[in-house]
């Protein structure tokens, strides 16, 4: 079974999309910044690491980076509410690819990931 890492701070959000996820057959682990996330990563294995963009304990193109050393297999998506240039450009810079929570596609988008 395919499985995602759902990284946000905002516990409602993540919960709600944490379900439609599951709807699809996927199974999903949820952490609630990024040091959370890291420590499932060292116990669990996922295809595809949703995160959003701006957290308490740091930032999704942070834990991208750590990720992408120890972790290259892993697909990878940044979430975020406001899709500025300056986010926009330095997601297009790793090549990861940035979707507004506000995207009423955004649970399409995320499952066309993680069967990529």
């Amino acid at each position: 079974m395919k499985s995602i890492l759902l990284v946000d701070d905002d516990s409602l959000f993540r919960e709600l999309v944490a379900d439609l996820i599951k709807e699809q057959g996927i199974s999903v682990l949820e952490a609630d910044g990024v040091i959370s996330a890291k420590q499932f990563l060292e116990t669990q294995n996922v295809d595809v690491i949703c995160s959003d963009m701006n957290m308490g304990d740091g930032t999704g193109l942070e834990l991208y980076k750590e990720v992408h050393l120890k972790y290259p297999q892993i697909g990878f998506i940044l979430l975020t509410h406001d899709v500025k240039f300056s986010v926009q450009k330095q997601a297009d810079l790793y090549n990861i690819p940035l979707i507004s929570k506000s995207t009423s596609d955004l649970i399409a988008k995320i499952i066309e990931m993680i069967n990529a």
